[in-house]
């Protein structure tokens, strides 16, 4: 605060709320400017008339979005356990492209019955302006092939089996069930002006369970696709997602379920309930599961043990995975297993025009072991369109592929340039 007031000072802005004071006006402008255009679009929005494309959905189901090394464990105890409580409704689970989603993490899912859903390739059939982690889930429920949807973040957990919630009153009279957040939206909050909303005293929306009949809620779908859509714009006056939902219900005067009872607080988890007030829901917002560390006990978490078990399960599958060769599965042809047998039985010279020869060793796990950098730390190998391709790669992207020209000798390019030419030679080879 003091190296703060003194850039002021400096600046010759006068005291710390005069400054405030003038941001404050300048966003008031900068809103000023904007608004006019995206309450346009929003009014477009409202007064579009929407058919509802009842021959691309069908049945119940639930659908989560997780991804990467942070989410991918919670989905896995999260899955793990629906099925413990005998929920036998199909899962889809969406991801936002190979970098959320490896080949052994949808393996993984598909093993347990999950439908692996790449949101990207969806995208190029439907568009969105905008598509990352909280746009993301109105995406997935309005495009999964579910036409009753359950929605559940990652990182919550169900303590029984939900499929009686399709059959409540409160669902099937409203079609929609949101469930409450901790606070209320101040009628200060200016998302009510934006969205030219009538101030209501009531709940935020906390959205880490959502459950929607699309047939009765299409239109309220596509205002919550858009406000999440531009996210660049909304977000700044809600937090994520949760607050789309309410608005554009809100907007279209249509009634949501919402169950009586308030957030049950543990330590980093939020605990949501059914109409009868008993919990169903526990959100571990803030205490995600992971695979390094030790997930502490949570008093009063319940399955605290089983959710401990199906981690363990993971890590285990995990390194069995990676104890094997990735590329070796059940599909590979012999051609690629030969390959691989024989880059992991020599060491390698790896040289190109721009950087010093370097002597690199391919280890059994998929990772490289003599020679590694951090733009080639992995690597994988594959069977296409007839040629056996070997990848190198940091932990975000492929640096470089390069093609089997047999006897030890790989010849390719780096990603970033066809130009930049890469090759590799088995040691034995250059001394022979």
């Amino acid at each position: 605060m003091a190296i703060e007031a003194d850039i002021i000072r400096k600046r010759g802005c006068g005291s710390l709320p005069d400054f405030n004071q003038q941001l404050a006006a300048r966003k008031t402008i900068e809103l000023g400017l904007v608004l006019p255009t995206y309450q346009k679009l929003l009014r477009n929005i409202t007064r579009k008339k929407y058919s509802y494309p009842r021959e691309r959905f069908g049945q119940r189901g639930i659908v989560v979005c997780a991804g990467g090394n942070r989410y991918f464990p919670c989905a896995w105890v999260l899955i793990n356990m629906l099925r413990k409580l005998n929920c036998a409704l199909p899962i889809q689970l969406w991801y936002l492209g190979e970098k959320e989603m490896n080949l052994e993490m949808r393996t993984f899912m598909e093993e347990v019955g999950v439908e692996c859903v790449d949101a990207l390739k969806v995208r190029t059939k439907y568009p969105s302006r905008k598509l990352g982690g909280w746009e993301l889930k109105p995406y997935s429920i309005i495009n999964s092939r579910f036409e009753e949807v359950l929605y559940l973040d990652a990182d919550n957990l169900a303590v029984k089996n939900p499929e009686y919630l399709f059959e409540t009153v409160e669902y099937k009279t409203a079609g929609v069930v949101l469930w409450p957040d901790f606070g209320r939206c101040s009628p200060k909050r200016l998302i009510w002006k934006i969205c030219e909303v009538e101030y209501r005293n009531e709940p935020e929306v906390e959205s880490g369970q959502i459950l929607i009949n699309k047939s009765k809620c299409w239109h309220a779908l596509q205002i919550a696709m858009h406000l999440n859509e531009h996210s660049d714009f909304y977000y700044k006056y809600i937090h994520g997602d949760k607050e789309t939902f309410h608005m554009a219900f809100r907007r279209l005067n249509q009634t949501y379920a919402m169950p009586y009872r308030g957030i049950a607080k543990l330590s980093g988890v939020m605990c949501q309930h059914d109409f009868d007030g008993n919990r169903l829901f526990q959100h571990r917002n803030m205490d995600k599961w992971n695979l390094i560390d030790i997930n502490k006990d949570i008093k009063g978490f319940l399955y605290q043990s089983e959710c401990q078990q199906f981690v363990d399960q993971l890590r285990d599958k995990w390194n069995s995975y990676r104890n094997k060769y990735q590329y070796c599965g059940a599909k590979s042809c012999e051609a690629v297993k030969l390959c691989a047998e024989a880059l992991t039985s020599h060491d390698y010279n790896r040289s190109s025009l721009e950087e010093i020869d370097r002597k690199i060793s391919f280890l059994r796990d998929g990772t490289i072991g003599v020679g590694a950098s951090r733009e080639e730390m992995f690597w994988n190998i594959e069977e296409k369109a007839g040629k056996i391709i070997l990848h190198l790669a940091s932990e975000r992207k492929i640096n470089c592929s390069l093609v089997s020209k047999g006897d030890g000798v790989w010849n390719g390019h780096l990603q970033k340039s066809k130009h930049s030419k890469v090759n590799l030679v088995a040691h034995d080879k250059i001394k022979s």
